[in-house]
């Protein structure tokens, strides 16, 4: 078969490309973690108050401290955690959550390339996602995947991430502009 350098060539099969739609532009924002929030809250606090007695409930109640989550469900998530444990080895979240969300809630069918094990399931925001991505990049698989390809492995996360698109974005403007593609 013979490929031309100037059509692209889809590396999945047509039937299997996901259609375009403008869904994206539908999502909300996901928020950063509250236990991120609190614990930048208590270090300016303990910045204006030096010497006085902070009380940190951020980590360790499985979010009881937190308000919002009604007590019900706060009750089956200790439920699932005493039956499952809690799956702090598992940074993609559990299988049974994973299975839940993908074929229960979200109703896809693994047939179609989206199933439990290429969905991350997480709680926690863009923080969470962050450390699951993180390990991700620290898994032998991904090791591998560098050799293979030469590439060099560089992991930016959240606020680090955010700032290095928004200067690349600046650098390559002016570089449009200087080529005068701007319109």
């Amino acid at each position: 078969m013979s490929i031309s350098n100037a059509t692209p060539v889809f590396a999945v099969d047509e039937k299997n490309l996901v259609p375009v739609s403008d869904h994206l532009k539908q999502m909300a924002d996901i928020p950063p973690s509250r236990m991120f929030l609190i614990n930048k809250s208590l270090k300016v606090y303990a910045e204006k108050n030096p010497g006085a007695k902070i009380f940190d409930a951020s980590q360790g109640d499985g979010g009881a401290s937190l308000p919002g989550a009604p007590k019900a469900i706060l009750e089956r998530a200790y439920q699932l955690q005493v039956e499952h444990g809690t799956a702090y080895d598992m940074p993609y979240g559990t299988d049974a959550y994973r299975k839940s969300v993908v074929e229960q809630y979200w109703k896809l069918d693994s047939a179609s390339g989206w199933g439990p094990a290429n969905v991350l399931g997480t709680a926690g925001g863009r923080d969470a996602l962050v450390k699951a991505v993180k390990a991700a990049t620290e898994t032998p698989a991904w090791k591998e995947t560098l050799q293979k390809t030469g590439w060099t492995p560089w992991f930016l996360g959240g606020d680090e991430f955010k700032a290095f698109l928004e200067e690349d974005t600046k650098r390559i403007a002016a570089i449009i502009e200087s080529l005068g593609l701007k319109k």
